[in-house]
């Protein structure tokens, strides 16, 4: 594990794999999240930051659906698994407000309490990003 996280510099081009840290707000395309703080016994999720994969799949949702925006049916279901933060499913529901989005993760306390309040900090109720 040691080897693979010190490497992930050169497979990203020296781009950094993560962004910010538990409890400090982080800002992307008008979305702000804060990474949740994990009880020290699931350190190992690495739900602590905000993964490159994260802006990817925030900056690539219309590429990922084959849809244009205005196209996404009232009926679409969209989920995030391992959401951590919540970052491209919040992007979703804003982006697609007639789509049913759904955040979830494994069922740390700490993820769950810092995804809903993601959820609420970008002004959607839980109704909106379940």
């Amino acid at each position: 594990m040691d080897i693979f996280c010190n490497s992930l510099g050169a497979l990203y081009n020296e781009l950094p794999v993560s962004y910010s840290e538990p409890g400090k707000p982080f800002s992307y395309r008008n979305v702000i999240v804060s990474p949740p703080d994990t009880a020290s016994e699931n350190w190992s999720l690495h739900a602590s930051s905000i993964w490159r994969a994260s802006l990817f799949l925030a900056d690539h949702l219309p590429d990922l659906s084959g849809l244009n925006l205005n196209d996404i049916p009232a009926i679409a279901n969209i989920i995030e698994l391992g959401a951590g933060s919540g970052l491209p499913g919040i992007c979703a529901a804003l982006e697609y407000p007639e789509a049913r989005v759904t955040l979830s993760d494994y069922p740390d306390p700490k993820i769950l309490v810092t995804l809903e309040d993601n959820v609420k900090r970008n002004h959607l109720s839980r109704d909106r990003a379940r």
